[in-house]
């Protein structure tokens, strides 16, 4: 009776180690199966050539960190004025807008070189040199400006916060109220000089942080300039003076 019994469990036993061996062989068979399928291969991609012809045109220039000249971003029209050559020695160039005789609109021929000490400050540079108005050179070379030695102290500071910049006069220095088109010729020389800089998108004038200050002299209240409204005015300038 009891060799029945071993009998059996012997064959239960050997039974469940065929049909586990059978699972195993079972799962491995279809791994290699698996494994061997076919990867999927995107068809190449065919490159066709194609020939364009574009026209460019110059990129507003990058605030200046060399002592190379600033491009001018001004349309440029023939003027009467001649640029003084900068002084030779020392610290960087940066470019200065002023008008030109009758020519009241600032252009690059309406601008003069400077010489400065050694800065990355540019626009702040810029703006130094330009309350300052043209140099007897200069001015006897045709440049002129509404800025003069009287006004050298006028500028304070200014601010590039995200493309505005800021620019701060530290008191009045219009001595009278300006016609409409000296106003036009004044806010445009302003305009010339903080928008050569690729990094200024919009420009705010103030007198003791008193926008409507600035403006009054023109007969307006404070306007945000963007370089939009600079740029549009520049084509209205060049197709009216060709």
């Amino acid at each position: 009776m009891n060799e029945n019994i071993v009998l059996i469990t012997q064959r239960i036993l050997f039974a469940l180690i065929a049909v586990v061996l059978f699972l195993v062989a079972f799962t491995a068979f279809r791994q290699i199966i698996e494994n061997n399928d076919p990867v999927a291969i995107a068809p190449p991609t065919t490159v066709v050539a194609i020939t364009t012809t574009t026209t460019t045109t110059a990129a507003p220039p990058a605030t200046v960190t060399t002592s190379t000249v600033p491009p001018s971003t001004t349309v440029v029209v023939a003027g009467s004025c001649t640029m003084p050559t900068p002084a030779e020695d020392g610290g960087r160039l940066v470019r200065v807008f002023y008008t030109c005789g009758s020519q009241q609109f600032p252009t690059a021929d309406t601008s003069v070189v400077r010489r400065v000490e050694q800065t990355n400050r540019s626009l702040t540079a810029t703006l130094t040199e330009l309350v300052k108005g043209p140099t007897e050179a200069e001015r006897s070379s045709g440049f002129r400006s509404f800025f003069n030695a009287s006004t050298a102290d006028a500028f304070d500071a200014v601010f590039l916060n995200d493309g505005k910049a800021t620019v701060e006069f530290a008191r009045t220095f219009l001595e009278r109220p300006l016609n409409d088109n000296e106003a036009a010729f004044f806010i445009a020389s302003m305009n010339a000089n903080v928008f050569q800089f690729a990094s200024v998108d919009s420009a705010e004038y103030r007198i003791n942080g008193n926008c409507n200050a600035f403006w009054e002299p023109t007969g307006s209240r404070c306007v945000i300039v963007t370089r939009a409204d600079w740029e549009a005015q520049v084509r209205e300038w060049r197709n009216a003076n060709g």
